[in-house]
């Protein structure tokens, strides 16, 4: 047989396209035992014509029950819906109920689904449920979970009366490379001359930030990077997060001694980052030499920093995923081990900046959304 030998170029196609595919959408509605009537869901929801129909199934194509979540009107969510057959010969008759495909929950309990194709159909509390997931589908099929609670008041059934999405990513969470691009320009900002720290681009350093503060904003985005605030968690729920997670073993501290390195890039700070140009007498030249130096210094400092942040950030993550993604677990957690923390070295990201290229940078817009909210009867 003749050996198959891939190109690198070949190998990362298939791994991009690998990742790429690993995206995971869960969202939730519960109720509690409170009922609800077709015809109050019509009022609120846009159900068709429920007055009438107070013993019918509804049934919808959940690509379309999808689509109407993107658009964001709730008062027309369960307009994709129809009236169906009977499931009492009773007028007034009542059952909270949800058929998706082959599987089905009724009365009380919790049920999680697969909810990208096929049918759905459903009554009563369960319309509402599936009203309060679309909340949180944004557009997006999924693992949809829906929960009939057996309380009529008090805070047991607040509890029980929710809507959550969690909506993950995995591409920009398989890879801290940008990020660590941005971790290397805070590196350099300590070790270049403080009037040229105007020139290119030191993500989140003023040309007037003292060293301490530097110091400061390394240890915070080495510490969002290993918490996973830059990758696979929603930043704006970090709080909930650490506190929810730490007694499962998250891990919020990284050991790295930033001190004692800052003491080897500042008195670089004396060292000319342009060199002098013998024509004109001016500081024109880029220092090849500085370059150098700060590769030298940093390699075995960074090696180090990456082995720790990616071990941490790894656990993390399967932590994560296990308690915020249960039902995309199995999908997710075995891809964690290729999650990627490329780097280019100190004097790289000093060439580029004085060289007027952009570096990395930490990310505006987060890899998960998560949300919950408790709801009202009857919303």
């Amino acid at each position: 047989m003749k050996k198959v030998i891939f190109t690198e170029e070949q190998i990362k196609r298939v791994i991009d396209q690998v990742i790429k595919e690993q995206q995971a959408n869960e969202f939730a509605g519960g109720t509690d035992a409170q009922r609800i009537t077709h015809a109050l869901l019509s009022k609120n929801f846009g159900l068709p014509d429920g007055a009438n129909h107070e013993n019918n199934y509804y049934v919808a194509d959940i690509k379309q029950v999808i689509a109407m979540s993107g658009k964001g009107d709730r008062s027309a969510f369960l307009s994709v819906f129809a009236p169906a057959n009977k499931f009492s010969e009773q007028p007034k008759g009542y059952l909270d109920s949800v058929f998706i495909n082959n599987d089905t929950l009724q009365n009380t309990g919790s049920k999680s689904f697969r909810f990208e194709t096929g049918l759905v159909y459903a009554s009563h509390n369960g319309l509402l449920a599936l009203v309060r997931a679309m909340d949180n589908m944004g557009g997006k099929g999924g693992i949809l979970t829906i929960s009939f609670g057996g309380s009529t008041s008090g805070k047991e059934a607040e509890a029980q009366r929710i809507g959550t999405g969690v909506k993950f990513d995995s591409n920009r969470a398989m890879s801290q490379s940008s990020v660590m691009n941005t971790i290397e320009q805070v590196l350099v900002a300590l070790a270049v001359a403080p009037e040229y720290r105007q020139i290119g681009n030191f993500i989140g350093v003023k040309p007037d930030e003292t060293n301490e503060n530097i110091i400061s904003l390394f240890q915070k985005v080495i510490t969002n990077v290993a918490i996973g605030a830059y990758g696979f968690m929603d930043y704006s729920k970090k709080a909930e997060v650490i506190q929810n997670l730490t007694p499962k073993g998250y891990i919020t501290k990284v050991d790295i001694d930033i001190a004692g390195f800052a003491q080897k890039l500042l008195p670089l700070q004396k060292t000319p980052d342009m060199g002098l140009d013998e024509r004109t007498g001016k500081l024109k030249l880029y220092n090849e030499r500085k370059r150098q130096t700060l590769d030298s210094i940093g390699d075995a400092f960074e090696e180090n920093l990456v082995n720790i942040l990616k071990t941490t950030y790894m656990k993390n993550f399967q932590i994560y995923v296990e308690n915020y993604l249960p039902n995309s677990a199995a999908q997710i957690v075995p891809m964690i081990k290729n999650v990627k923390f490329d780097y280019k070295g100190l004097g790289y990201s000093h060439d580029l900046i004085f060289h007027s290229y952009t570096g990395g940078s930490t990310y505006d817009n987060s890899t998960l959304s998560q949300k919950k909210v408790n709801y009202q009867t009857g919303n």
